[in-house]
């Protein structure tokens, strides 16, 4: 069984449920561990609306009135417990993304790539018509680089996602983009490692398809 390092720990993991997606256990069992939770992170009500389109592919609605970003998270899968998983699990995923706190660097780019390594300038996920300069400062966190087995600083923004926190730096609002690309959960450190990677391939698929339609202006057969 192959092993993923992350900070000098050795993970692995086993799967054992096959039916429709891949994981470590059912769906039924991390149902079991994640209703309870409910309540912590701020859901008022789970909802079945898979009635409301004619398809039958089952459907909920969880709803965090109190959310600092999205308020309702949708789940779906091929029978009702396997959507109610899907939908509680974004959610907290963003329950965690919103009350992350984490550690952080106020750094303009240049003296930052003097003391950590850096993700190259023209790499960063900047927003588009972004104000980014390499003199201002910016907020940064440490990330973990799977290849080469180091830290890498990382912009907060691409971490974190609560808007609350760029009122504090409303600049940098201008400068990195704010999203939920690669934040993923799961019942091992590894599942939630595999969604995200997984989530990431896929929208980069899309974009690439989008740009490439627009250089030649003609529909395109295939991702």
């Amino acid at each position: 069984m192959n092993c993923i390092l992350f900070r000098g720990n050795s993970y692995q993991a086993k799967k054992g449920y096959f039916k429709g997606t891949h994981r470590i256990v059912s769906p039924e069992e991390t149902w079991e561990k994640i209703a309870p939770l409910t309540s912590q992170i701020g859901v008022s009500r789970v909802a079945n609306v898979t009635g409301l389109d004619r398809i039958g592919i089952p459907v909920t609605a969880v709803i965090r009135p109190e959310a600092l970003t999205l308020s309702t998270s949708s789940g779906k899968g091929l029978d009702l417990c396997t959507s109610l998983v899907s939908g509680l699990m974004e959610s907290l995923e963003l329950h965690c993304a919103e009350e992350a706190d984490l550690s952080y660097l106020h750094l303009p780019y240049h003296e930052l790539s003097k003391r950590v390594k850096t993700i190259p300038i023209d790499r960063l996920p900047l927003r588009k018509n972004s104000l980014f300069r390499p003199d201002w400062p910016e907020r940064w966190t440490i990330g973990w680089d799977l290849f080469n087995q180091e830290e890498v600083a990382v912009p907060l923004l691409s971490v974190i996602h609560n808007y609350k926190i760029v009122r504090q730096e409303p600049s940098e609002l201008h400068s990195f983009e704010m999203t939920s690309n690669g934040l993923a959960s799961g019942n091992h450190f590894l599942e939630a490692l595999a969604a995200g990677i997984y989530e990431l391939i896929e929208r980069d698929a899309i974009t690439c398809h989008m740009f490439a339609f627009e250089t030649v202006k003609a529909a395109l057969p295939r991702v």
